[in-house]
């Protein structure tokens, strides 16, 4: 049994310091992913060919984009193209999206981002096509009358 320890412990120790170097790497990252390119334990010295030698870890860290509020085109939507009051619901949940981001959740923020963005799109749509048809409706009302 104590033979059995002996081989065990240099493979406990050796799976330890991969364990501990990996926390190490995964909790001074952002967003991190800790690959062991080599490692081994052998009974050569260190430093010959076919020995131990230093555990390589390359570290990748993928920044994150914060998510959008649109607060910008949800004031547009507001003061000049506010159909039904969609620039108005735009404009909260823009500033909801922005209060959501400022706590942390990003998440949340997500989603009050993307609603705020299909009000916008909702309400440019009735916009343009409100003005396109005053633009048809008045050149139409405009020709009848020289005639």
């Amino acid at each position: 049994a104590s033979m059995f320890v002996q081989l065990l412990s240099p493979i406990k120790s050796e799976c330890l310091t991969l364990l501990l170097n990996y926390n190490f790497l995964f909790q001074y990252s952002e967003v991190s992913d800790a690959v062991p390119l080599q490692a081994g334990r052998y009974n050569v010295p260190p430093g010959q060919p076919g020995g131990p030698s230093v555990v390589q870890y390359t570290t990748v860290s993928v920044p994150i984009e914060p998510p959008k509020d649109h607060i910008i085109w949800s004031l547009f939507s507001f003061v000049h193209l506010n159909p039904c009051c969609l620039g108005l619901a735009a404009l909260i949940h823009s500033i909801k999206a922005r209060d959501r981001k400022a706590v942390g959740d990003l998440d949340g923020a997500r989603h009050y981002g993307s609603t705020a963005r299909i009000l916008n799109i909702v309400s440019s749509i009735l916009a343009a096509v409100g003005v396109l048809l005053f633009i048809i409706t008045f050149t139409v009302t405009v020709a009848g009358h020289r005639y």
